[in-house]
């Protein structure tokens, strides 16, 4: 591979009007770029990225902070990342979140050193320390949440309208006749909250209450989905309707309700949220709220290299001419980067959610329906 200096030595040239022409700017005569880019190319000239990185301050790497990298939606959600920045010929640099908050703020200094342009983060249901809090906010690099978020924002938000979608669950679930509704909730994390604040304030305009034991906080776990609708439907009265927080606890629940002889969605109606791919794989298929992991983490790095576009627009002022490697990072956001009004302030933003109906849910069993349904006026 050929350096920046022998082809200046090839063409007979200064390494400054090398490096003009390879970056486009201006002072190169036609002849003299066209016979420096064509033995470029010729000898598969590559640029030296950390060069590049000192001489603009800019690396071209955003650093992305996931934990549960085996999650199929945050993985969704990785792969619109990785997608937007690829596009851009942008890297991403993967680092686990909890094993940097259990050192401290180790890995938020290793990230500066690396000289990373952006932080992109799925935050972890335990908010950080006010330390690390405070090296957060002194990483003079723009920062975004996806997903999650924390209370009393102060970062750049991307995630989904959570409680639109879980309104439509419940409206659903009260159209068909069910009055007995249980809810599987994660209590632990933003979009959790969301829905279930969403759940309940539904079912208190339509007049329905649960019972508190119909209300558990099984996280994202499996195995405590599955536990819980045992419990449940090994009572009496039993719920006729299960809303789940995701669709891996509403498939749990599936399980259960198999392993039970209960037949679904006969005598027992379930809901997921987010139509993974195997929502509509299972049988009966599974009703539930489609969310858009790839849109998420596509908007996220388009926001993400946004507001990088941003961050280093102030090298302009002092360059003594326009720097190529600012005029790129204008065009990185790309056609379907966010515009917020007010560039300064952190800025949400909530993708749509749409409700898919399938074979998991059902009207009420008779007896719920018949209790329910008003005599008719003489």
């Amino acid at each position: 591979m050929i350096s920046m200096r022998e082809i200046a030595d090839v063409c007979q040239v200064s390494q400054a009007t090398v490096s003009k022409a390879l970056s486009n700017r201006e002072g190169v005569g036609s002849k003299t770029r066209a016979r420096i880019l064509r033995v470029a190319k010729q000898f598969n000239y590559l640029p030296n990225a950390l060069v590049r990185s000192i001489q603009s301050g800019q690396s071209k790497t955003v650093a992305v902070a996931c934990n549960a990298i085996d999650d199929p939606w945050g993985s969704l959600i990785m792969r619109g990342i990785l997608e937007k920045l690829g596009e851009e010929h942008f890297e991403a640099l993967l680092f686990n979140w909890d094993s940097g908050v259990r050192e401290n703020a180790h890995m938020l200094r290793s990230m500066r050193e690396r000289r990373v342009d952006g932080l992109l983060m799925f935050p972890p249901a335990q908010i950080p320390s006010a330390e690390y809090m405070a090296e957060l906010r002194a990483f003079n690099r723009p920062i975004a949440l996806i997903d999650q978020r924390w209370p009393h924002l102060e970062f750049e938000f991307v995630g989904t309208a959570d409680a639109i979608g879980a309104r439509a669950l419940a409206e659903h679930l009260l159209d068909l006749g069910h009055t007995r509704i249980a809810n599987l909730h994660y209590a632990g994390v933003s979009s959790g909250r969301a829905r279930l604040d969403a759940f309940n304030a539904v079912l208190a305009e339509r007049g329905v209450s649960t019972p508190r034991q119909w209300l558990a906080n099984c996280q994202t776990s499996y195995e405590a989905a599955y536990r819980q609708t045992v419990k449940w439907l090994s009572g009496s009265p039993r719920p006729t309707a299960t809303v789940c927080f995701n669709d891996v606890s509403a498939l749990a629940a599936l399980a259960a309700a198999a392993d039970l002889g209960v037949s679904v969605p006969r005598e027992l109606s379930i809901t997921g949220f987010c139509d993974l791919p195997v929502a509509a794989q299972v049988r009966p298929a599974l009703t539930t709220v489609r969310q858009d992991p790839l849109g998420v983490g596509r908007r996220a790095a388009s926001l993400m290299m946004m507001r990088i576009a941003q961050h280093f627009q102030d090298d302009l002022a002092v360059a003594p001419e326009t720097d190529p490697t600012i005029r790129e990072l204008r065009g990185w956001a790309g056609a379907d980067a966010p515009q917020p009004e007010d560039s300064s302030a952190p800025q949400t933003f909530l993708l749509p959610t749409s409700h898919v109906l399938r074979q998991s849910t059902g009207p009420a069993p008779d007896a719920d329906r018949q209790r329910t349904t008003k005599p008719a006026a003489a």
